[in-house]
């Protein structure tokens, strides 16, 4: 009975006209691997992969690849051809504001744990989770309590500017967008969790809420993130 089957590479030397060019070329063949009775294997015969399952074989391992020289980073949480998704664990660390008079100020608070997503054709995306460890595909999402981010995690860069690729220095360039731009107005009414009645003021009402936390030094609790609808799972399968 078939039950698995190997993949051998093999790797031919060529060499023409005994000119002493040598060449190569790489033949991949899939042989059916039997077990018999006393739980010996045997592989049989092979049969030569053909050029569309070696192209669908190559995008499988590009989306298996990670920078690092192969060494998956904790950091990184998905990755395929075209876009990829990291998180940055809760810290503290200050967040800046732009509002009255063009004047940047700023607060010291506890962040919580984001999760970043860029596709190189759809963009930048930007969602929160609760606790500090690397999070697992059933975690809970949240909007991202911050402003500039829209209610599907877009987030409006301005004048700022983000990676575009996928590379750990892209990476590096749209955490620096996100925790070292100011933030200047609200993009939709889910930022935190304002109680039972929406404040007649949203953006003041968030401002005293950063507030607070610079002054008690609490961090952001999930109770006081809004739900964004599905786990990390979900959204990472999710396109678009």
């Amino acid at each position: 009975m078939v039950e698995d089957y190997a993949l051998i590479f093999q790797h031919i030397d060529l060499n023409y006209l005994n000119s002493g060019a040598g060449s190569a070329k790489v033949v991949v063949t899939r042989h059916p691997v039997f077990t018999q009775d006393d739980g010996q294997r045997l592989l049989g015969a092979g049969r030569r992969v053909a050029n569309r399952d070696l192209r669908s074989m190559r995008k499988s391992l590009d989306r298996a690849f990670t920078d690092g020289e192969g060494w998956l980073e904790d950091a990184l949480l998905f990755r395929t051809g075209q876009e990829m998704a990291w998180f940055v664990p809760a810290q503290k660390r200050p967040i800046y504001f732009r509002v009255v008079g063009n004047k940047v100020f700023t607060y010291q608070i506890q962040w919580p744990t984001l999760v970043f997503r860029y596709h190189e054709t759809h963009g930048f995306r930007i969602v929160a989770c609760a606790g500090t460890h690397r999070p697992t595909p059933d975690r809970k999402l949240y909007h991202a309590p911050l402003w500039n981010i829209g209610d599907k995690g877009t987030l409006c860069l301005g004048s700022a500017s983000g990676g575009n690729d996928l590379s750990a220095a892209s990476r590096r360039q749209w955490e620096e967008a996100v925790f070292e731009s100011a933030f200047s107005h609200s993009n939709h009414d889910r930022v935190i969790r304002y109680g039972r009645k929406k404040p007649e003021n949203p953006d003041q009402a968030y401002l005293s809420f950063i507030r607070d936390k610079h002054r008690t030094g609490q961090p952001i609790f999930s109770r006081e993130m809004v739900p964004f609808g599905m786990a990390l799972g979900q959204w990472l399968e999710r396109g678009y």
